[in-house]
């Protein structure tokens, strides 16, 4: 019989289907419960101990799996939760003690404490950097506290600032670091863990190791060596929070986080460094290469050549109508930005404007305040009989005694709360630039104080040196004056017992027995008076406008149809049937809610249909005159009217409104904003000296008769006008039919053909003035077309601010930008090309932003700063010119990048790509 294969088979089938059967329930333990893998995977992970889908990296050789980097995220996050709490309470326990202190201090004292109290509230609650600036403002006044203190030797009182100083720093620099940044910096990406696991094996490499005293010395270091408070919560806290917190594993991630930072220290430098900003490890001669590059300053002789010249455009000719027309076709639904070299003939929006103002010295105000502090004196007297002044606090019995009793107690008040600026002048009194008192009149009414200051001030109008010159040069005499005095009069006082003559120990004692520490209520009673007078006259201003304000506010809400309602319902004989109805009801005890509303409800909403009805009909029938629905219309803007001008006569206002629809470029110049304009730009706060925003703040309101004011606030010693300013008028932008800009298309095709007989011009100056050791004579002597040379001076890669007043620090620096009064639209780029002009005679030609004017710049002078500049910069702290390297050359960054470079390197790091989406997630379900 021949061979059948199938013979065994069905001779052992049963056999064999239950072996199939076994081998395919074990394939499925091995690749399923037992591995999560594949069946080699399985073993793999049985002689390496983690599965190979699991690696996310290599550092050093060996696997790192995605449960080390957990861990290790979840021993940092105990670390930081840890350090964040200890630090939290040791500043709120510290507050809390300078405030409970600071109720003893003098009322400016105590200020500083209140002021920086809001502004750490406004910081914790806001990501604003103006809020954060806020918050390092208060800490510079923290600062002056700390060395008034010091000054006066109240040394627990020093001690006790400084150390809130410093802790709130350190939270100043927490809020604006980078969104989940840990406490000891990094963060729990893979990226930062692995770096992270580096550092920890350099560490071990250098042999930091430290102990459970170790670790709590360090912890406190943070702290500023004040004792842990409520260490057993915060640990118990950890425990419920962290399913892995034990001792062994606490003290490790602490141990860890603090000999990675010793590790980095030593081979980056401390990066706990203080706000707001950064040390660099600059060496020396880097430094004086940056600072040559930096601080040399050149003179650029500069000739401009307008466009529009005259000559220019009668030679470019005149345009056909096909050119104005084209040109019109290509830019009409285009309008016009200011700068630009592109033409728009598209009507931008436009608006009117109208405002009132108050001035706190008007004639107006002086009376009232006068009229007002005669009531509040009144009111004064009445609170006399409980010995009580505006702050709560009882006068002085030797001072009232010395004062009549119709005195004002407000000016006690107001004397008790500034009396620390009013210190006597004493010979025997230590002289500190803190707390210095007054000087003597001996050193201040002398004639060569006046001479010397005089002289400044006419030195510095020829050499355009600021006006604050003189003051300091005067002030600076009457102290050298003061000085000298009180160093005569002691050691004439130690020479005393050596003269015989008894009268000279007396007049000694006269002079220089102490004085009453502040002067006397009585001697600044008028001032305090005329003082106090001012600020209710500013109050009064403040009233008043804000009184009109909230009227046109409430009144620009009311529409037509509301006002429409009103007259409804407010007519004379619904007013009197429904007077007539409750008279009535009340006699024969009929519900008043409901034949009030029976007899007012029906009539009025007849009326109001009527209303509408008759609006309708003169709606159609209104052809060419619409008179009456605009009378519907502006019905509400009647009320608005009366109000102004009643708020205008009652308060003494002064008004004024633009004298049309005007657009952003043009409204600044409208002669009905003129008073406006003046007070904006002479204000003290202002940083627009060009008026560049004044149209923006103008326009940016979008309600029409809903006023705005301006300014914020006005200071204590301010006496400037406060303004209120609405939009009358909004007419939105709209494309004109060519003959209405025809003028403007003429003039932007003849400037278009103009600027290259402009740009020609200059470029034939720069050929021969170039090289030339004087060619700011060839610039000096312009061209046929040119307007007057004039200079650009100090210009360097960074500059400080001229005067003390300018903004930032005043020994800080800041990119060199090109005044906007002489060159209004400059190019972007030119300052930089300024900057790297190097040899005198050099000359450029550059245009301005809209190419209507043409410059040629001529390097006149070129002045290198000195070694003396760089030695005083070397050592003039972080805000000098080594934090401005840093920002320009990213030397920290790339230092301490080129570090972490060759560790990673030295490391043999790898990611595995593959496995770090899982852990990307895993990380960001536990940040979340």
């Amino acid at each position: 019989m021949a061979f059948n294969p199938f013979r065994g088979f069905r001779k052992h089938q049963k056999v064999l289907f239950a072996g199939v059967t076994i081998l395919c329930m074990v394939t499925f333990v091995l690749c399923g419960s037992m591995g999560r893998g594949d069946f080699f995977e399985t073993i793999a992970q049985m002689f390496t101990g983690r599965h190979r889908s699991e690696v996310v990296a290599t550092l050093y050789g060996k696997d790192i799996s995605a449960k080390e980097i957990q861990e290790l995220r979840s021993q940092r996050r105990m670390a930081d939760a840890y350090m964040t709490e200890v630090t939290r309470l040791d500043r709120e326990q510290l507050f809390n003690e300078v405030m409970a202190a600071s109720r003893k201090w003098e009322q400016p004292q105590q200020q500083v404490i209140q002021q920086l109290f809001i502004a750490r509230f406004m910081a914790s609650r806001s990501p604003s950097s103006n809020d954060h600036r806020q918050y390092f403002q208060a800490l510079m006044q923290l600062e002056s506290l700390h060395f008034q203190f010091a000054a006066a030797k109240k040394t627990a009182e020093a001690d006790q600032i400084q150390d809130l100083s410093r802790s709130l720093q350190r939270e100043l620099t927490q809020m604006v670091q980078f969104r989940n940044q840990l406490y000891f910096r990094g963060t729990t990406s893979l990226e930062d863990t692995l770096d992270f696991m580096i550092w920890r094996r350099e560490a071990d490499r250098r042999g930091i190791q430290l102990n459970r005293q170790d670790i709590g010395e360090l912890v406190r270091q943070e702290i500023d060596n004040r004792p842990i408070s409520e260490q057993k919560k915060i640990e118990q806290a950890l425990a419920q929070h962290f399913r892995t917190f034990n001792a062994e594993s606490f003290r490790t991630a602490l141990a860890d986080e603090f000999r990675v930072r010793i590790a980095k220290s030593a081979l980056m430098g401390d990066d706990q460094t203080n706000l707001p900003y950064m040390t660099t490890w600059a060496t020396p001669y880097e430094f004086w290469q940056f600072y040559k590059e930096n601080r040399t300053e050149n003179t650029v002789a500069v000739l401009p050549i307008p466009a529009r010249n005259k000559d220019f455009l009668a030679q470019v000719g005149q345009p056909s109508e096909k050119d104005l027309k084209d040109l019109f076709e290509k830019y009409k639904d285009q309008e016009y930005q200011a700068g630009s070299p592109e033409p728009g003939f598209k009507v931008p929006p436009r608006i009117e404007v109208e405002w009132v103002s108050a001035k706190a010295d008007s004639e107006h105000y002086r009376k009232e305040a006068q009229r007002t502090a005669a009531l509040v004196q009144a009111g004064f007297q009445v609170m006399a009989g409980g010995g009580q002044t505006m702050s709560g606090s009882v006068a002085a019995d030797a001072t009232a005694a010395a004062v009549p009793l119709n005195f004002d107690f407000s000016l006690v008040d107001k004397y008790e709360r500034e009396r620390y600026n009013l210190r006597n002048a004493s010979w025997n009194e230590e002289y500190s630039k803190f707390f210095n008192p007054r000087l003597h009149e001996t050193s201040i009414g002398r004639v060569d104080n006046a001479v010397a200051a005089l002289g400044q001030v006419l030195g510095g109008n020829a050499t355009q040196g600021p006006v604050l010159s003189g003051w300091l040069v005067f002030a600076g005499s009457a102290c050298a004056h003061e000085y000298r005095d009180r160093a005569v009069i002691g050691l004439t006082a130690a020479l005393a017992p050596t003269n015989p003559n008894p009268l000279f120990a007396a007049a000694l004692t006269y002079y220089g027995s102490p004085r009453p520490q502040f002067i006397p209520l009585s001697e600044v009673k008028d001032q305090f008076a005329e003082k106090l007078q001012e600020d209710l006259a500013k109050k009064l201003v403040q009233i008043d406008l804000g009184e009109l304000q909230n009227k046109l506010r409430q009144e620009s809400r009311e529409t037509p149809d509301t006002l429409l309602m009103s007259q409804a319902v407010n007519r004379r004989e619904l007013i009197a049937a429904t007077m007539g109805q409750v008279l009535g009801g009340a006699g024969t005890g009929a519900p008043l809610a409901l034949t009030t509303a029976t007899t007012l409800g029906p009539p009025a909403i007849t009326n109001y249909v009527q209303a509408r009805a008759r609006e309708a009909v003169v709606s159609a029938l209104a052809g060419s005159n619409p008179s009456p629905i605009l009378a519907s219309g502006l019905a509400p803007l009647q009320k608005i009217r009366k109000t102004i001008d009643e708020a205008v006569k009652r308060y003494g206002l002064e008004h004024g409104s633009t004298r049309k629809p005007e657009d952003r470029d043009s409204i600044a110049e409208d002669p009905g904003l003129k008073a406006f304009k003046e007070a904006y730009l002479h204000d003290p706060q202002n940083r627009d000296p060009q008026a560049k925003n004044f149209a923006g703040q103008l326009f940016q309101n979008p309600v029409a008769y809903s006023p705005q004011s301006w300014p914020l606030g006005r200071g204590e010693t301010d006496q400037g006008p406060s303004f209120l300013y609405w939009k009358t008028n909004d007419k939105p932008a709209y494309v004109p039919p060519f003959a209405e800009v025809q003028d403007k298309v003429k003039d932007w095709w003849q400037l278009d053909k103009a600027r290259e007989l402009a740009k020609k011009e200059a470029e034939e100056l720069k050929a021969k003035a170039q090289g030339q050791p004087d060619a700011e004579r060839w610039l000096k002597d312009g061209t046929k077309h040119s307007e007057p040379m004039f200079l650009l001076d100090e210009v360097a890669g960074f500059v400080k601010g001229r005067t003390p007043f300018a903004a930032g620090p005043s020994n800080s620096y800041q990119r060199y930008v090109i005044p906007r009064e002489k060159i209004e639209y400059p190019p972007e780029g030119l300052e930089n090309e300024l900057v790297k002009m190097n040899e005198v005679g050099q000359v450029i030609v550059q245009s301005d932003r809209p190419k209507a004017t043409y410059y040629v710049f001529a390097l006149t002078k070129r002045s290198p700063p000195s070694e003396y500049a760089l030695y005083s910069e070397y050592k003039g702290g972080p805000d000098s010119l080594l934090g401005a390297m840093d920002q320009v050359s990213g030397y920290q960054a790339e230092y301490r990048k080129g570090i972490i470079d060759q560790l990673r390197q030295e490391a043999h790091l790898n990611i595995n790509e593959a496995n770090r989406e899982q852990v990307d997630e895993k990380n960001r379900s536990d940040d979340s």
